[in-house]
């Protein structure tokens, strides 16, 4: 089938099913403006954020049936994701309650439908309750990084000025509007001066009967066997008592809003495979297998999903990493660049864009840049280098360079921003292939990539001279020999081929651990140490896969079918390896499940080894992960954890996993199903 015929509501047939207080991830809405995570609760809302303005660990619209707080019940609710909008299920007291959330497009709203319908054979009274708190803050543009301006609700701040006691007022008879209080000592120009410009308003309809003392909304009403009775709600986020005005406007309408929130998804889907709606570029429509389509669906989906546009950096296009909750406005140069294909091909002068962003930040130093500021640094602003994006960064210059023609003319034409200085495409491709040099340990003629809080972070073995960036390495030189032959620089293309292949020659002698199909790490002493990751096996295929001894790409595939593979996932560490647990549980690298991107990531070596059928079975697996929507941060083996929809389940945002439930990473998925497909 071509992937443009894809029917974006079949993810709606996948319900999910679990109790309020169950640990999950839960699933998120956008309408590109911010986003809102939707819980295991009839009705609820939480982490509604539209940057700058943050009620993020804020939860609003509970409700009480008869008198008992549903939350509090333990009653399971399903869930059925679309893109444009998530539906509810659950039954309580021969009532079912089914509710329809949606984000309204071009505003930073949402809305609601709440329908409870009488499941008895007699008629029934229905005293009901809906609990609205809008907490929020606006702490200005300089806090976003990866942890985000939010409603503090740790013991230690309830005493503190966090947002917690806002101005409260209502909104005609049928609302209230939740303000945060200025901070009068705040000095100018820092976050806490923004205090106070962060309006929360939430409006239902019809109006209640009357406002509890504790702040319900409450109904009575009688109701028939087989009748319903429906609720409307709107919740908005903006600077000033506006919000009020928006949240009534959504208010008066719903239905539209719904129809409105499907329409924006679905052009936006269309505007990805054609030249007209928002987006400037357009992915090959490539046949696939129908079992297979969801994998490519969900990859083009995380990169869809991540897509924002921010007043504050002049509404032009951007893309985050992950969210809902965290990273809002955020953007990590590795997990941004490993959807580089996806996006050169989407969204190519926003890819520039933000391509320029990233090295303008120094890239080398700061591996999470702000959005809305262009600044890099860490969630306190701190410089954080992570020496993967100087790989990913190359790679996505490579892929917006060879999707816009490759012509020799873009590579001396095109001005790159540094942090001290103008430079070409050129230079910039001579500068990220070489930076192997500076990091080289002449002793093995190999780099040290820096310690582990540098890579995968939470493998503590995994660090300084790795297989992964050194095959890096050797590919970038690849690629800038083929840049030198097309502008006639023979000799310059000769010594970097040359310098490639020695690196190759020396990540097998030093690296690869013989008949294992995995490899070791070197420290700065010389001590090795073997380590069984799925990172090495993925970037080593892409890389320099094809340059590999045939027995050694039989070894590799072997380590892949027997300690990393799963039914519809991938284990980032074996759990042989002697690090597996040890280092804690983040599922991203560890034993219990991987990245969003690394399935992606050893599908693309594998497919360089030739192992194209293995691959295709692979992925009618993950077919079934992708029935939970855009791929997430990490999903889990299916072996340690219950699976979802007969596929691998999301981790997570609860610590200490801290995973999202979009990332956009997922992306590579796309280039990994061109590789198999694409003509």
């Amino acid at each position: 089938m071509k992937l443009s015929e894809f029917d974006l509501d079949w993810y709606a047939q996948w319900g999910i099913t679990h109790e309020p207080l169950e640990e999950w991830s839960r699933p998120g809405l956008t309408n590109g403006l911010g986003s809102v995570q939707i819980p295991a609760d009839p009705t609820s809302l939480r982490h509604v954020v539209f940057a700058p303005i943050s009620s993020a660990e804020e939860s609003t619209g509970y409700l009480t049936l008869n008198g008992v707080f549903l939350t509090a019940t333990r009653t399971p609710t399903t869930l059925r994701w679309t893109p444009w909008a998530v539906e509810r299920e659950c039954r309580y007291d021969n009532w079912s309650i089914h509710c329809k959330t949606s984000m309204a497009p071009e505003r930073p709203g949402l809305v609601q439908r709440i329908t409870l319908t009488n499941q008895s054979g007699e008629a029934r009274p229905l005293d009901l309750g809906f609990r609205l708190s809008g907490r929020c803050v606006n702490r200005g543009p300089e806090p976003w990084f990866w942890g985000i301006p939010k409603v503090e609700l740790s013991v230690d701040a309830l005493h503190g000025h966090s947002g917690l006691n806002p101005n409260k007022c209502p909104i005609d008879i049928n609302g209230q509007l939740f303000q945060e209080r200025q901070v009068d000592s705040a000095e100018p120009g820092t976050p806490m001066a923004f205090a106070g410009q962060a309006c929360n308003a939430q409006v239902l309809s019809p109006a209640p009967d009357h406002w509890a003392p504790n702040g319900d909304a409450q109904y009575r009403r009688t109701i028939e066997p087989g009748e319903s009775f429906s609720i409307d709600f709107a919740l908005t986020l903006e600077r000033t008592s506006a919000a009020s005005e928006t949240a009534q406007a959504l208010l008066a309408d719903v239905p539209s809003v719904f129809s409105a929130a499907e329409n924006q998804w679905r052009r936006l889907w269309r505007s990805a495979f054609s030249e007209e709606g928002p987006l400037c570029g357009q992915l090959q429509d490539i046949d696939v297998p129908e079992a297979i389509a969801p994998v490519a669906v969900s990859g083009i989906l995380s990169g869809l999903y991540s897509r924002r546009t921010f007043a504050e950096n002049g509404n032009v296009p951007v893309y985050n990493i992950s969210s809902p909750r965290r990273v809002e406005a955020c953007f990590y140069p590795n997990d941004w660049a490993l959807a580089g294909e996806l996006l050169a091909e989407l969204e190519p002068s926003a890819t520039w864009r933000q391509l320029e962003m990233a090295l303008a930040a120094d890239v080398r130093h700061n591996n999470q840049i702000n959005l809305l500021t262009g600044k890099g640094g860490d969630y306190s602003g701190k410089p954080w280098p992570y020496t993967i994006d100087i790989f990913n960064c190359f790679y996505t210059a490579w892929e917006l360079w060879q999707k816009g023609g490759a012509s020799t003319e873009e590579l001396i034409q095109r001005t790159i921003h540094l942090p001290t200085r103008e430079v070409t495409l050129l230079e910039t491709f001579e500068d990220l292939a070489h930076d192997w040099r500076n990091r080289k340990v002449e002793r093995f003629g190999l780099a040290n990539y820096g310690p582990k809080e540098e890579l995968l972070e939470c493998v503590s073995s995994y660090e300084h001279i790795v297989a992964a960036l050194n095959a890096g390495a050797a590919w970038m030189l690849l690629r800038l020999s083929e840049i030198y032959r097309l502008l006639k620089r023979e000799n310059d293309a000769a010594e970097a081929e040359a310098e490639a292949k020695a690196l190759i020659d020396r990540i097998l002698e030093h690296l690869y651990v013989e008949g294992s199909g995995y490899f070791r790490c070197l420290h700065p002493g010389g001590q090795a140490v073997e380590v069984r990751t799925c990172w090495d096996l993925g970037m080593v295929g892409f890389c320099i896969g094809e340059h590999l001894p045939q027995n050694i790409q039989e070894e590799m595939t072997a380590f892949f079918t027997n300690e990393l593979q799963t039914p519809g996932w991938l284990r980032a560490l074996s759990p042989h390896d002697a690090d597996a647990a040890t280092s804690g549980f983040r599922a991203d690298h560890q034993y219990n499940g991987a990245f969003g991107a690394w399935p992606a990531q050893v599908a693309l070596g594998l497919i360089k080894m030739g192992q194209r059928e293995l691959v295709e079975r692979w992925f009618e697996g993950i077919a079934r992960t992708a029935r939970q929507g855009p791929f997430a941060q990490a999903h889990y083996d299916e072996g340690v954890w219950p699976s979802t929809c007969e596929g691998a389940t999301k981790v997570t945002d609860e610590v200490p996993q801290c995973i999202h439930w979009c990332n956009l990473s997922g992306g590579l998925f796309w280039a990994a199903m061109k590789a198999l497909y694409a003509k």
